[in-house]
């Protein structure tokens, strides 16, 4: 009665490559494993081995699953299974060398080719790369919300500047700063932004040609009329920036600044 081939290959990975032991060799090619050690002796002990970079035949040892005593086997590669089994004959041999020649390439290809991540790792690196951008991004609104905190007071009253549309006297825009219109002159004065012409204050020179300010008549009491200056909005925010390097603030962003 014809024997049925048992289909039990198992190959392992071992120094980088695939590999199958000599016992296994000997019991699925129906063969003592003595003497499928004393066939791999016989090749290494030819020589034609001594030129090859990979070694096709590694020794080790196992250990027995009955008596728990330990003994010499071989691990022979793709191009040491070959050499081996190359004396092999018969068609069970041969339906032995075409499962195991199957065997070492679906093997292979599996060392060579990295496995598809499964969707867990998927999901789990697109969620670290997600909480790294979101991050960076609260850092960025974090330093912009500083930012804007720190320049807040100047953006609110230059706005403020920007949406009028009309001139201010030096008495209007004193109030803005705690102040009186004699007070506010004569810091003005010492800025060397502005001095007096027939008691009236007018910028200096080198500012007169920038449209800071403009003339307006008003009626006094008795009947005659008097040219006072008016800034204009580009005027406001000269003064705003000059009065704010030496230090002075309108009230609101004062209070704003000790609330901060």
């Amino acid at each position: 009665m014809e024997q049925k081939v048992k289909y039990a290959i198992n190959l392992i990975s071992e120094n980088g490559q695939v590999v199958v032991s000599s016992r296994e060799v000997a019991e699925n090619f129906g063969k003592e494993h003595r003497n499928v050690m004393r066939d791999v002796e016989n090749i290494m002990s030819q020589g034609v081995l001594k030129n090859e970079q990979t070694p096709m035949f590694f020794k080790t040892e196992y250990t027995h699953e009955q008596n728990g005593q330990t003994y010499p086997m071989y691990l022979m590669n793709r191009d040491g299974f070959t050499l081996l089994a190359m004396g092999f004959t018969g068609k069970e041999a041969l339906e032995w060398k075409l499962k195991y020649i199957d065997a070492f390439n679906q093997m292979e290809q599996k060392l060579t080719s990295p496995e598809p991540e499964s969707t867990e790792m998927l999901l789990s690196r697109a969620l670290i790369a997600a909480n790294s951008v979101i991050d960076t991004e609260r850092k960025k609104v974090k330093a912009l919300e500083v930012e804007n905190a720190k320049m807040k007071p100047d953006s609110d009253y230059a706005k403020a500047m920007l949406l009028s549309d009309e001139s201010l006297t030096t008495t209007q825009i004193a109030m803005n700063y705690g102040m009186s219109a004699r007070k506010l002159n004569q810091i003005l004065r010492g800025l060397g932004i502005q001095h007096t012409v027939n008691k009236q204050w007018i910028p200096y020179q080198k500012y007169l040609g920038n449209g800071y300010v403009v003339g307006h008549p008003i009626e006094l009491p008795n009947g005659k009329t008097k040219e006072v200056t008016r800034w204009t909005r580009a005027g406001q925010k000269f003064i705003y920036s000059k009065l704010k390097e030496a230090g002075y603030l309108p009230v609101g962003e004062q209070i704003r600044m000790e609330t901060c």
